[in-house]
């Protein structure tokens, strides 16, 4: 059973009943789905405790956050979704988590105070399994165009949903130049969207040509070298600068196994309609087209099979 748990700031006993109601419909249960809306000091330990767990009974926890918060502790959760607004998010967690996902949107002008992304993102640089947001992507794009410190991390299966415009190409080279280990790369891609690309700081970094973007990329990555061993691109396969990034991963992952490229649409864990563009179908001949196209690109790896399917 997922709950929606939903707090209303300053009601300290609306607050409070919510949590009773939460406690006694989430016994044996081994996932939980939150809503919170005011500044609050959450331990899923202890709540998991009252509510008949035990210490390590919550596994999955999905946040979405309203306002600022000043703390979460999840010590043994696995897999931990965070959505809504990155403002002041403090999180605790333990050894145990293994799979992220951020679907954070551009609340509180996200692109204008992003240091505490920054050092949110950070934080998660030894987990395997991250799920990032359209959002995120294009805040890595800011970090690339204006030349930030990059970290390093150490994801080994990265997802992304992208309402894919020339923008997030500099976060998506972001992610290979960074990601030193990752194996497995899914890309569910939908039509762009003119409303991400606003606020003050996208006058401030350089332009460029988004069709010609990865012809300009020198050399190699150590994650397309050593590791990157499966692709998969689903969806609206057929949009802008998709061809391009293919025909770059062919060409420079040197170990890659298997692409797969798919029109399957839906994703399953969509987040409020963010990275979530507006459906649309593609024409049997630009799909031959595109097929056509795909199936003539080099392949640096002798082992590269792709594997093309309209749904």
């Amino acid at each position: 059973m997922r709950v929606l748990h939903h707090l209303d700031p300053g009601d300290h006993e609306s607050r409070e009943a919510s949590f009773n109601c939460e406690r006694e419909r989430n016994v044996g249960d081994q996932q939980m789905h939150m809503r919170l809306m005011g500044r609050r000091f959450v331990c899923l330990n202890a709540l998991a405790s009252v509510g008949g767990f035990g210490g390590s009974g919550i596994k999955i926890l999905a946040v979405y956050v309203g306002y600022p918060l000043s703390k979460i502790i999840c010590p043994n959760v696995l897999t931990l979704e965070l959505d809504g607004s990155i403002n002041e998010v403090n999180l605790d967690w333990g050894s145990s988590l293994n799979d992220v996902a951020l679907y954070f949107c551009d609340f509180g002008g996200f692109f204008e105070e992003h240091e505490e992304v920054k050092t949110l993102v950070e934080k998660f640089c030894n987990i395997a399994y991250v799920t990032l947001g359209n959002w995120i992507i294009l805040l890595f794009s800011i970090w690339e165009l204006m030349y930030q410190p990059c970290p390093t991390f150490s994801w080994k299966s990265v997802t992304m949903t992208l309402n894919l415009a020339k923008w997030h190409l500099p976060g998506i080279y972001y992610l290979l130049e960074n990601c030193d280990f990752l194996e497995t790369l899914t890309i569910y891609v939908y039509p762009s969207n003119a409303k991400d690309i606003k606020g003050r700081t996208w006058n401030r970094v350089r332009n460029f040509d988004g069709r010609s973007y990865w012809n300009l990329v020198e050399g190699t990555f150590h994650c397309l070298a050593y590791h990157l061993k499966n692709v998969m691109v689903y969806a609206c396969v057929t949009e802008p600068y998709v061809i391009e990034l293919i025909e770059f991963l062919l060409g420079n992952a040197l170990v890659l196994e298997k692409m797969v490229i798919s029109t399957k649409r839906n994703f399953g864990e969509t987040r409020n309609g963010i990275g979530i563009g507006v459906q649309k179908d593609c024409p049997p001949d630009m799909l031959l087209e595109f097929s056509k196209k795909v199936f003539s690109l080099p392949r640096i790896s002798p082992r590269a099979v792709v594997h093309m399917a309209v749904c």
